[in-house]
């Protein structure tokens, strides 16, 4: 199995120094988490925004409560300090939306609410504050309109790459509210490929399947190069048009040497002390588009009474019991000899579910 990850990371040379300090770590613990569990199930390749998870579960976070917060909070490895963590991510969010011409990057977020479904004030201000998430109104009863909605809006944000996001079988009268989240970034290699080099060579998807691939070529330019010896790989960063985005290929020294390298997946994360060095660069030219269930995946690293009727709080949110219902990731990903577009969005449906109350028995108070 090859993992592919849109990374924030990959874009962290464009923050300022607070919001690199501040969320670094915080992203690759996350990151990490979320590569062991896709690595668990996932056998073929995959794409996975843990960055656009994040975004999705801080917004859900601002309106949770007790266990169901601190449940969410531990698997972000946020602190403990509310306060924080919304001056962070309106910190990482601002600067997400002032950067360099040389790329294009889109992170938006939304809400669509059920008609006459209210949420409190001060989680409207901070979804609008903070994330920046407009509001709007459908109705839900009405599936397949409200899907469709929905669905425009995403494919509007992604540049048509993320296509059918909400599945109208996902929605129904007991839907309360849907939180979108929308990643787009395209970009050119500062050292764009020359057709003429791409040509098929062997590829190894695993250690006994051999395929011919489309492989591009460099062997004119310095590239950031760091060959470890612990982690038996190699990293390579290739840097986008403008030099403040990079995206960073790590290449195992065995064929069969993933496995040995997804064990110490949280050093991987850990940016190397690169040289600048003449590097013979190939890599192959792809696209990857993948769907994920990342209920299955948040509740496995500790994210469940978010999940379920009669634990979760979202009171923060609204009077009404709400329960998460869905949470599914959509990601797409091109790379050839111009450079890279990736795109990600998420969808976190939230329902109500009638209060439960244990009816005494006779001679029961």
């Amino acid at each position: 199995m090859k993992t592919a990850f849109i990374l924030l990371s990959m874009l962290l040379s464009a923050f300022g120094d607070e919001v690199q300090e501040s969320f670094t770590d915080i992203n690759n613990l996350f990151t990490a988490g979320v590569y062991r569990e896709v690595s668990k199930t996932v056998k073929e390749n995959v794409l996975v925004s843990p960055f656009s998870a994040e975004v999705a579960l801080a917004l859900a976070l601002s309106g949770a409560e007790g266990p169901t917060a601190e449940e969410i909070r531990t698997t972000l490895h946020l602190p403990n300090n509310p306060d924080l963590i919304l001056k962070t991510f309106k910190s990482l969010l601002t600067s997400l939306e002032h950067h360099d011409q040389d790329y294009h990057l889109r992170n938006v977020n939304k809400i669509y609410l059920n008609k006459n479904f209210a949420i409190k004030n001060d989680f409207r201000n901070t979804a609008l504050s903070v994330f920046g998430a407009d509001l709007e109104n459908v109705e839900f009863s009405q599936s397949v309109e409200a899907a469709k909605t929905i669905n425009h809006w995403v494919e509007k944000q992604t540049e048509n790459k993320i296509h059918d996001l909400v599945d109208p079988a996902n929605l129904n009268d007991f839907t309360r509210s849907i939180l979108i989240n929308a990643l787009y970034f395209q970009a050119n290699w500062t050292n764009q490929f020359k057709n003429y080099f791409t040509i098929k060579e062997k590829f190894h998807p695993t250690t006994k399947d051999v395929v011919q691939v489309e492989m591009m070529t460099d062997f004119e330019n310095d590239y950031n190069y760091y060959a470890s010896e612990e982690l038996e790989a190699s990293f390579l960063e290739m840097p986008f048009e403008g030099e403040e985005a990079s995206i960073t290929f790590v290449l195992p020294d065995a064929v069969d040497g993933l496995a040995d390298l997804e064990q110490q997946i949280d050093q991987v994360f850990i940016k190397p002390n690169y040289t600048s060095a003449g590097v013979f660069v190939s890599i192959p030219k792809f696209k990857i588009e993948s769907s994920l269930d990342f209920k299955e995946i948040l509740g496995n690293m500790g994210v469940r009474k978010a999940f379920t009727p009669g634990e979760a709080e979202f009171s923060g949110i609204s009077d009404d019991e709400l329960v998460v219902n869905n949470f599914v990731q959509k990601t797409f990903i091109r790379v050839n000899e111009e450079g890279v577009e990736a795109a990600a969005s998420d969808f976190e449906a939230y329902n109500g579910f009638p209060s439960i109350r244990r009816i005494p028995q006779p001679g029961q108070k």
